[in-house]
């Protein structure tokens, strides 16, 4: 007959089981980065370049936590993908609860031509 340990120590094992997996399971889900990432994934099951996610090339959208992620981080991220065309960032909208559960915070830009940022009325 298996001798199990009282009922606090239990409780205080099942306690340590459930820290360590919510640890774990945070670490899975940051992507190696530090509170931001471009939400876009390339669906390798297609030829031609087909996005998952709601960022594309033209659109960069951020997902991000406000508590590790500084506003020039956001912006750089999506600096660097409206640099592959040429183009530089606006600020479309902002919304929270729309991303991952440790990311809750998405940004939306939109790519426009250099100078034509004042006509979007976001001054840099």
């Amino acid at each position: 007959m298996p001798v199990f340990p009282p009922s606090p120590l239990r409780s205080r094992i099942a306690g340590a089981f459930a820290l360590a997996g919510l640890i774990a399971l945070a670490a899975c889900s940051a992507d190696g980065t530090r509170g931001a990432f471009v939400d876009r994934r390339r669906d390798a099951g297609h030829s031609t370049l087909t996005y998952v996610g709601l960022s594309t090339p033209s659109r960069p959208s951020i997902c991000y936590n406000s508590r590790t992620a500084t506003p020039q981080q956001v912006v750089a991220l999506a600096r660097a993908v409206c640099a592959e065309n040429g183009k530089v960032p606006v600020l479309k909208e902002q919304k929270s609860f729309d991303c991952r559960i440790f990311y809750p915070t998405r940004a939306n830009f939109i790519c426009v031509e250099p100078g034509e940022e004042m006509l979007m009325g976001a001054p840099r």
